[in-house]
């Protein structure tokens, strides 16, 4: 069961799913700064290397910038959406990035 709704999850992130323009150049580096300086602090990644924490941070910006909309982000950013879609890309973001970090 938990495996068909991260599948739905995933085709509903992907469906013309997609930030673009400056919106998304802002993204990817506010995201990678605070996806770095976020692992980076954790107890639990102190023996993983800048390397490795690095190509996480950008296949994490990278992959969630192409599974959400500048509308969806406006929306979160002006309260006019729930917070929620944005912990369940993360949650999508992480599982992906997990699997092919090596493609980063």
């Amino acid at each position: 069961m938990k495996k068909i709704l991260i599948l739905l999850l995933i085709i509903t992130f992907n469906t013309n799913a997609e930030l673009t323009g400056n919106i998304k150049v802002e993204y990817i580096k506010s995201a990678y700064e605070s996806c770095y300086k976020s692992q980076k602090s954790m107890e639990d990644n102190k023996k993983i290397s800048d390397t490795i924490l690095k190509k996480y941070c950008k296949c994490s910006s990278e992959y969630s910038s192409k599974n959400i909309t500048n509308k969806q982000l406006t929306d979160v950013e002006t309260g006019k959406r729930e917070m929620s879609i944005l912990t369940n890309l993360a949650l999508l973001t992480s599982q992906y990035c997990k699997v092919h970090l090596q493609d980063y």
